[in-house]
């Protein structure tokens, strides 16, 4: 899905466990699910005030396609490019980028 929509990643690039190093070095955190927000701020208190959701700006979940038809990859990877536009208005508003 992402090479059809121009985003290269290499084939051998996979997820990976969220350590401390990662969340202390963001200045912010995002997630697709509220459960995994959760679970970020439980694990990791100290930086629980920069885990959001990644749909925050429409009040949004947004559920993993694993496993799923074509079609749902689709509309996740549309609810995922709107979402993360949304958040680059609202930091560019913000002057924060």
């Amino acid at each position: 899905m992402a090479s059809t929509n121009g985003v290269p990643i290499s084939p051998d690039k996979r997820a990976e466990q969220l350590t401390s190093s990662d969340v202390g070095a963001a200045f912010l955190v995002l997630v697709m699910e509220h459960e995994q927000r959760l679970f970020i701020q439980q694990r990791y208190p100290k930086v629980s005030g920069k885990v959001f959701l990644l749909g925050k700006w429409k009040n949004l979940e947004i559920d993993d396609p694993i496993n799923e038809p074509p079609a749902m990859f689709e509309r996740v990877w549309l609810e995922i490019k709107n979402s993360v536009d949304d958040w680059v208005g609202q930091l560019t508003a913000a002057k924060m980028i």
